[in-house]
């Protein structure tokens, strides 16, 4: 993962994008199953199930499935969403970056104008987050930098040439970031509160699909 830092000031309005080594106990990636993996190969194509008028399958039964309502899923086997504030890996990947600096330029550090200012020679990390926890607010300034210009829907396909080129209302909800200060004087970045409560239908169904698409049959259906 990349780690932001207030080094080399002429990066990125004075910061500094490195790569950083992962932990030594690595979670296991999850891999597309039922013979997904083929798709990567022709990325713009379109792939079907089974060819149509002939007995020809080229992926799994199992995808034909209709996907299950969120009321039938057993949430309790899927793995939890751990918050940047909360994640242990995280916070010791700072940690160990912070330790392999050394002390220099730690005290006086404080906020995020130690982070951006980009006039401190001290490169520690400051700020940990998430895609997860920070895709809403991108997506926000995404929209207001391009001025909310409409999709370009008919780039899809003639099909879609007539269909909306708008989002919808909750594309454009309130945003919200918290920060909090964490031991040795990392910030975690998370998602704030917004007026939307609790996860959506389609929030739902694609954590059950990414499940279904990466995991074993007999394993998503025990």
């Amino acid at each position: 993962p990349p780690v932001l830092s207030s080094s080399a000031a002429g990066a990125c309005g004075g910061m500094e994008v490195r790569g950083v080594a992962p932990l030594e106990r690595q979670p296991k990636v999850a891999r597309l199953e039922h013979g997904l993996e083929k798709v990567l190969g022709r990325p713009n194509a379109v792939h079907l199930l089974r060819h149509p008028g002939k007995e020809r399958v080229y992926f799994s039964e199992f995808l034909r499935a209709p996907l299950h309502s969120p009321e039938r899923i057993n949430w309790g086997a899927m793995p939890k969403f751990v918050p940047s504030s909360l994640d242990p890996a995280l916070l010791a990947i700072a940690a160990r970056e912070n330790n392999s600096v050394g002390n220099a330029g730690a005290e006086g550090a404080s906020g995020a104008g130690a982070v951006l200012g980009g006039s401190s020679s001290s490169s520690r990390v400051r700020f940990v987050s998430s895609t997860s926890s920070t895709t809403g607010a991108v997506a926000a300034l995404i929209h207001l930098v391009s001025k909310y210009a409409p999709t370009a829907a008919n780039a899809v396909g003639r099909n879609f040439a007539r269909e909306s080129a708008g989002f919808t209302r909750y594309a454009y909800k309130p945003v919200a970031l918290a920060v909090g200060r964490r031991p040795g004087g990392v910030w975690a970045v998370d998602a704030g509160e917004s007026l939307q409560s609790g996860p959506t239908v389609l929030m739902e169904m694609g954590h059950s699909l990414e499940r279904m698409l990466t995991t074993a049959e007999g394993d998503f259906l025990r």
